[in-house]
Formats: C-alpha cells, structure tokens, sequence
C-alpha cells in the first residue's frame, strides 16, 4: 500500500542533536581531534616521518578545516575529514606517513569520537516518536561524515523514524544547493504543500525549502521572530513543531 501521509523533513545538526562541530563548537571538536592523534597515530607518525607535536597537529588541523569549510560554503560541494587529514601532515611535514587505510581508519576514528560527545536536543526524541504516528518522516543533513549522523539517529533510538535520510558526505552536494533538497524530495515527496521542514538555519532550512513549494518551520528557541516571509511557523520547542505539524498538514 502506497503511504500517502504527509511528510515531516527535519534538519539534523542543532535541531534534533546537538555534537562538537567546527562551526558550533571548534574547541570541543579539536578536543576530539587531539585525543584520537595522541591515543592512536602520533607514535605511529613519529616513527614513520618525525616526531609531529600535537599542538603543531591541532593548530594546523584547525586551518585545514577552516579552510575545508569556507571552500564548501562557496562551492556547496561538501567535503571530508580525509582530505582534512591529508592536508595536515602534508602542511607539518609528514606527508605519506599515513596510507589510505589509516587515513580511512584516522577519520572514522575521530568520527566515532565526535559522536560519543554527541547530546539530544531537549525534546527531539519525543517529538520524532510522535510524529512518525501520523507523518513519513525524512532527514538532510549537511554534514561530510556520514557514519556520525547515523550514528546519533541508532544511539538516540530514531534510526527507524526516517524513511529516507539523506546526507551530504554521501551525495556530495550541501543545502541550500537545489540538488541537496531534490535528492531527499525525489519518488518521496510529491506535493510540497503537504510536506514541512524544519530546521534552525534561515538560508538552508526555511528559505531554500520554500523555493520548492515546502511548508517551513522555524526552530530558533528564544529567537526574536525576523522579518523573513519564507518562515510558516517559527517554533521554540520541538513540541511546538508537533502540534503546528498537527493542525497545517492533517
């Protein structure tokens, strides 16, 4: 049988999870990085190049991403947390002193550190179980790591909420890229107005949906409400979003 339910499209960071991001929380994701380097790969480096202090480490790895992340918001092509890694030791001098599968292993490792350090938003787990009662349910996220949105999804018990969840890491392109929104709406959604996203990011949650015809929630606690006619509903509780969902789309 054919589900014909409406679709509730959620944001991932910052609205139903909150991790130690670059761009939220740079010292607590270096953190990160700086407990996987010293635990796994600098006796490793050192032994294979020179000794590579982790602070000399951390300090150029904070330029690699600083510099990966404002390339992506002028191109919209997501990046990873390899090449973030090659450029590090490429910059300290220890190019090559890692091969593909540790870099491979490198990044997956301080993927899984990222998300240990992950925390639900206050509210999300609830509001996710109630709506998927009545909604189909899908996730984007711009995020280059795939392992880590799936994994806060299993370890927060909604991995089986979401029929579709799409990631950049995985597609290659980033909200508010037309292609990020058209590779979760695709054979999923096929009448906007029935479909809402929610999300705490003006430009990629609620003006870049509404140019597809979606309903937009706005998920900005304690937010003075802006001018902006892109914004449906502006919600400060993921509560708020279940109840607006309730009355709009049913």
């Amino acid at each position: 049988m054919t589900d014909d339910r409406p679709a509730v499209l959620f944001d991932w960071g910052d609205t139903l999870v909150v991790i130690p991001g670059m761009l939220n929380a740079p010292d607590a994701h270096l953190a990160c990085a700086r407990e996987v380097y010293q635990r796994d790969y600098a006796a490793s480096i050192a032994a294979r190049s020179r000794p590579l202090d982790v602070e000399r480490f951390i300090a150029v790895y904070f330029a690699a991403a600083k510099h990966q992340i404002k390339r992506s918001a002028e191109t919209l092509r997501e990046h990873n947390f390899q090449d973030r890694l090659r450029m590090t030791l490429a910059e300290c001098g220890a190019e090559g002193a890692l091969d593909d599968a540790e870099i491979d292993a490198f990044a997956h490792a301080l993927s899984m550190q990222v998300l240990s350090q992950a925390r639900l938003i206050d509210g999300a787990a609830e509001a996710v179980q109630r709506l998927t009662r009545r909604f189909r349910l899908g996730l984007l996220s711009n995020y280059p790591m795939p392992a880590v949105v799936l994994g806060t999804l299993e370890r927060f018990g909604m991995d089986d909420a979401f029929s579709r969840v799409t990631i950049s890491g995985e597609m290659g392109w980033m909200k508010p890229h037309a292609r990020a929104y058209e590779a979760l709406l695709d054979g999923f959604v096929r009448e906007p107005a029935r479909a809402v996203f929610v999300g705490d990011n003006l430009e990629n949650d609620v003006i870049g949906p509404k140019r597809l015809g979606l309903k937009t929630a706005w998920y900005a606690p304690g937010k003075s409400t802006p001018d902006e006619p892109a914004i449906d509903f502006h919600a400060h509780t993921l509560g708020e979003v279940v109840e607006w969902c309730e009355q709009s789309l049913l």
